[in-house]
């Protein structure tokens, strides 16, 4: 690739123009971003290089994503209409065999999500970053998305329909998760038919802001999920749970205030946005990134990419349910199940926990980079796998009891489950029975328990 690349950049930027290193970076689920030194004239210069490695890679996965030369456009015009975002540089064409992609300009800043929201050095910037978000927001907000209509490479979509498309993918993956259907339901249900069309970057969240400590935001980056909708979809998204990094109590994005987020946006874009559109929008972000996750965990298994990554960010799709929870069923916590007892020596749990031990403590230690991060993936799949065995059996008995009481049958759990999920999807059910409610709640936390038990926690902080 060096070749290929080396002869991309003196193309662009000349012939004395020389690669001094490039370096895949962790981070992106679709794509691969790229950190490209450049030595030219005697100075040293950063570039950042966004690609697929073909066409296929770009579109093996179907949540929306518009493709690289939609991206490259998004980003072009916003830099034009002053949204703080970078320069791209050049273009990837087929004759440079780089696959898909673009070159962009480098910006300094801090990218990682928890350490915005909880690092110390970013603790004087953090106040003054939801007001910025607004800001920004409002400027993307005003964008004009004829030309991206015109050329159809932007979706125009009602609120509806957009709930409607992401239930058609959860529909898709043949899974049976009731709460889902139950969100799915109640968004539908309870759509917004009136509403502003605006240019939604799609994926404006910490985590793809890049933060200044002294400035704040210096660049949004990540245009592929962009579409033409309402402005109150965008704004929510950055406000969702998974968002937060643990700092749950706040709601802007682990970092500030939801009202000086409006505040902002309101004030700059001139509309009227209010609480109740954002909490309705809030539901549906938790929804879609909990559709998102199953669909990368079906991309391994059905062999599109077998990245240890793909079937952990499937196990992550309880985490968007039980944010739906807490927005749709706010009532309290239910008891989680028991550890099951095993007649083993040494039991399945403790054989994953030591395969956690190894992983974490002499495989990754050893390893650099993206095999460094892996190993750690690796390592968090045995600790599920570990969670598994002790409360999985338990957890299954007490969801089948729920099920034969609310159903009044007697049947094995996944055929109770099966048929739950027919009664939401055909109104046989009311959304507000209340035996309906605490079975969705005490399953999807007895879930999160074994997926990641931590975010049950930050859950009842933020409920709280």
């Amino acid at each position: 690739m060096i070749t290929r690349l080396q002869t991309f950049i003196e193309n662009h930027l000349g012939q004395n123009a020389k690669v001094e290193n490039a370096k895949l970076l962790t981070g992106g689920a679709s794509q691969e971003t790229w950190r490209i030194d450049i030595e030219q004239n005697g100075s040293h210069s950063p570039y950042c290089l966004r690609r697929a490695k073909d066409s296929e890679s770009e579109q093996a996965l179907d949540l929306g994503g518009v493709g690289l030369m939609v991206e490259a456009e998004l980003i072009q015009a916003a830099h034009r209409a002053g949204v703080k975002a970078p320069q791209i540089v050049a273009l990837i064409s087929n004759e440079d065999d780089l696959g898909i992609g673009f070159l962009m300009q480098w910006l300094e800043g801090e990218t990682l999500g928890h350490k915005i929201a909880r690092a110390s050095e970013f603790e004087s910037i953090r106040s003054q970053l939801a007001r910025q978000c607004g800001e920004q927001l409002a400027l993307i907000h005003s964008m004009d998305t004829q030309p991206f209509l015109q050329a159809g490479s932007l979706q125009k979509m009602a609120a509806g329909n957009f709930i409607q498309q992401t239930y058609d993918q959860y529909l898709s993956l043949n899974v049976q998760q009731p709460m889902l259907d139950y969100t799915a339901r109640y968004l539908l249900e309870n759509a917004p038919t009136q509403h502003d069309y605006v240019l939604n970057h799609g994926d404006f969240r910490n985590g793809n802001l890049m933060i200044d400590p002294d400035t704040g935001i210096s660049a949004v980056l990540d245009w592929e999920l962009a579409s033409v909708t309402d402005p109150a979809k965008d704004i929510a998204w950055l406000c969702v749970n998974s968002w937060r990094f643990g700092c749950n109590e706040l709601v802007v994005g682990g970092f500030g205030e939801l009202d000086e987020l409006l505040a902002a946006y309101n004030a700059t874009s001139g509309r009227n946005i209010s609480v109740d559109e954002i909490n309705y929008w809030m539901v549906f972000g938790s929804f879609w990134w909990s559709v998102c996750c199953l669909s990368m965990g079906n991309t391994y298994k059905t062999g599109v990419n077998t990245s240890i990554e793909r079937p952990i960010i499937g196990r992550r799709a309880s985490e968007g349910q039980l944010d739906c929870v807490n927005l749709l069923l706010p009532q309290t916590f239910e008891i989680i199940p028991q550890e099951q007892n095993q007649v083993l020596l040494p039991t399945d749990a403790e054989l994953a926990d030591a395969l956690q031990q190894h992983l974490k403590e002499n495989v990754a230690p050893l390893l650099k980079g993206k095999d460094k991060f892996l190993a750690q993936v690796a390592a968090n799949a045995a600790g599920i796998l570990a969670r598994s065995a002790r409360y999985s059996a338990t957890a299954q008995t007490q969801a089948n009891n729920r099920l034969q009481a609310l159903l009044g049958e007697h049947e094995p759990l996944e055929d109770l489950n099966a048929k739950l999920c027919e009664h939401i999807r055909g109104g046989v059910i009311d959304l507000d029975n209340t035996a309906l409610q605490a079975h969705l709640r005490a399953t999807v936390e007895a879930q999160v328990v074994i997926d990641q038990p931590q975010y049950v926690e930050f859950s009842k902080r933020g409920a709280s």
